[in-house]
């Protein structure tokens, strides 16, 4: 099964590659213009973030009271980044590959979900600082439009609501669980009477007792959660210099415009329909770029 998986995955990337020969092919051709020295640099900020991505893995597993090497984890996130290409989650399906590295690992199902459950919430936290830096930019530039404010909007709701989620499996561990089984019999009745198919298996007391132990944990010990999110808002400042690297690399030297581009970006990706937002912020942030003044081939391959 798993082979079969892999060589899905492989034909898949041929795929994408041979029906965007042409695009690449333009972008090669455009990065010939390019200052090398910026994109050396934003290379390295691009490396960099994986390493700190690696270790936001390891301390959100720390706060869980399991132990991680983080240069053993730099691989999972490569492969994580792969994965989220694959899937329209977003940036969220990735996640899943730390569940079963830790599996391979010997650390059980019940002692990972925790941790990753807490590395998604660092990870919407992380970047919300940096969405509203970026807001703040669009908003003097005059270029906020109602979609990203509404996609920012919907953001900062998935990070008030799985605090708040995790706040209440603090104080109320038993309100969680009997609002995770409602919400399995109400999915069951759905899938079997609507659906006409067997409803699936148990699934919300696994659920509540993620967010209690989780919640515990962070409790237990808020430093490691703590440093977490540290780490996340480092990893998304990386990502942020590399697309700063490749502007100036560009000819595209405005910094505040670039750190809006970047935020718009991840917005797309995170909301987009479609795995990663391919397609769709490439040309959302193309669009945004020129709308600054950036010439078309030059933000086309930004955008990229």
């Amino acid at each position: 099964m798993r082979k079969m998986i892999l060589w899905a995955i492989g034909l898949f990337a041929v795929f994408v590659v041979l029906s965007r020969s042409s695009d690449i092919a333009a972008f090669f051709a455009t990065l010939q213009t390019g200052a090398w020295l910026p994109l050396v640099v934003a290379a390295a900020f691009e490396v960099t973030r994986f390493f700190s991505q690696a270790q936001a893995v390891a301390t959100a597993f720390e706060a869980t009271g399991v132990k991680r090497d983080p240069i053993k984890l730099v691989p999972v996130c490569f492969s994580a980044m792969f994965v989220n290409s694959l899937a329209p989650s977003g940036g969220t399906a990735g996640t899943l590959l730390y569940i079963e590295d830790a599996r391979r690992d010997g650390i059980s199902i019940a002692r990972s979900t925790p941790a990753i459950l807490l590395y998604d919430v660092a990870y919407f936290m992380g970047f919300g600082l940096l969405m509203i830096i970026g807001f703040i930019v669009l908003a003097l530039s005059h270029a906020l439009s109602p979609y990203y404010v509404g996609a920012g909007i919907g953001l900062l709701l998935i990070v008030a609501g799985l605090s708040a989620l995790l706040i209440l499996s603090k104080v109320r561990p038993k309100w969680v669980h009997i609002g995770a089984r409602w919400c399995e019999d109400k999915l069951a009745w759905f899938v079997q009477n609507k659906l006409h198919r067997n409803p699936p298996k148990p699934w919300g007391e696994k659920i509540a007792s993620s967010f209690c132990d989780a919640a515990a944990s962070i409790a237990s010990a808020p430093l490691p959660a703590l440093k977490a999110m540290l780490f996340m808002t480092l990893t998304a400042g990386l990502d942020m210099l590399t697309m700063i690297g490749v502007g100036i690399a560009f000819g595209f030297s405005n910094v505040p415009l670039l750190v809006a581009s970047y935020v718009v970006a991840q917005l797309l990706t995170i909301f987009s329909p479609t795995p990663q937002g391919v397609g769709i912020v490439e040309a959302g942030v193309a669009v945004l770029l020129v709308s600054f003044g950036v010439d078309l081939a030059a933000a086309t391959a930004i955008s990229l």
